[in-house]
């Protein structure tokens, strides 16, 4: 693997195991209005979109009527007052420290909400390894878009080519993002996307852990 400069960093099944946090969260939205929550296979299927659309595919159809919008605000209002069982996965801290001993950079970019993002990298222990957090809710666009790479990543990395930009995530919306933007993609296998629709992307490179990539040492 070639040395890039900046590293664009997925977070639920990329840094971290979010899916039980994600699960409960979306099932007491759903039990807040009423409504039969959906099971962990239909939330698995969702992980990595932009919540709006998460929801847009779990809510039955004769509520489609329902506020994207403020399902958002309310699941993020539950998440954000919920203790999070999410942990690191195994080699993500020892990565991210041999990044930034590098000099390199890491970016998080998730359409996943900041509060929640920030508050679990401060209590995971990374946060000082991380140069930015680039979050669905702060952030114009969201992946897989192309527009959120050129109008809100690549302004703050103008000193790196695209050749020395890598994508590093766990869903087919990662590695989407990546080829949408002409940039290289790193799929780890370990997290939440479904195997034959992540190989499909054709992803650049392959790793089972992070500390497959260690990157002082390239």
């Amino acid at each position: 693997m070639k040395r890039y400069k900046v590293l664009l960093l997925d977070f639920d099944g990329t840094l971290a195991s979010t899916f039980e946090d994600v699960v409960r969260c979306m099932s007491d939205t759903f039990r807040s209005l009423g409504l039969f929550p959906p099971t962990k296979e239909q939330v698995l299927t969702t992980m990595g979109l932009p919540l709006e659309e998460s929801f847009r595919r779990l809510l039955p159809e004769n509520t489609l009527a329902l506020n994207a919008q403020e399902l958002v605000k309310l699941y993020r209002g539950l998440y954000a007052s919920q203790e999070s069982q999410a942990q690191l996965f195994s080699g993500v801290a020892d990565f991210l420290v041999s990044v930034h001993a590098s000099g390199a950079i890491s970016l998080v970019v998730s359409n996943k909400g900041e509060q929640a993002i920030r508050s679990a990298l401060s209590r995971l222990g990374i946060l000082d390894y991380v140069s930015m957090v680039l979050a669905g809710n702060a952030t114009s666009h969201s992946k897989p878009d192309a527009a959120l790479y050129e109008y809100d990543i690549r302004p703050r990395i103008q000193a790196c080519a695209d050749g020395e930009v890598l994508v590093i995530g766990d869903t087919e919306i990662d590695l989407q993002f990546a080829n949408n933007c002409g940039l290289d993609s790193c799929w780890v296998s370990y997290g939440y996307g479904d195997r034959e629709k992540c190989l499909a992307c054709g992803p650049t490179y392959v790793v089972d852990s992070l500390s497959q990539i260690m990157f002082c040492d390239q």
